[in-house]
């Protein structure tokens, strides 16, 4: 691998947005997946065995 020196500085600003973004998405993957899980629980509800008469 290039040393950080090597990288013109079109290059050098290329590496620090895709770094940039990579830890964008890993800070808000869980985020992401936890508001997909919540959206689906309206469409997916408990099936009836499970659901409770009162």
């Amino acid at each position: 691998m290039k040393k950080w020196r090597e990288y013109s500085a079109s290059e050098k600003r290329m590496l620090v947005v895709l770094g940039i973004l990579i830890l964008l998405i890993l800070l808000t993957f869980g985020r992401v997946s936890q508001g997909v899980q919540k959206g689906m629980s309206r469409f997916f509800s408990d099936s009836a065995d499970t659901v409770q008469v009162k």
